[in-house]
């Protein structure tokens, strides 16, 4: 499943459309879809985590 996954995610990234992938992958589109959805879903949250250190991070030095 995660060869999956990341084929599909890289085929993405290379402009391949979801339907595409999926026949390849011998997979329902729904599923390229939903992988990528997870991609971005993940690179949001990773976005936000990231905003938050650096602000604790400011905070922490100007404490000192």
């Amino acid at each position: 499943m995660l060869g999956r996954k990341l084929l599909s995610l890289a085929a993405n990234e290379y402009g391949y459309k979801g339907k595409e992938i999926a026949e390849y992958i011998q997979k329902d589109p729904a599923i390229v879809r939903r992988h990528v959805k997870e991609r971005d879903d993940m690179k949001r949250e990773t976005e936000k985590a990231v905003k938050a250190l650096k602000n604790m991070r400011s905070n922490v030095k100007s404490q000192v």
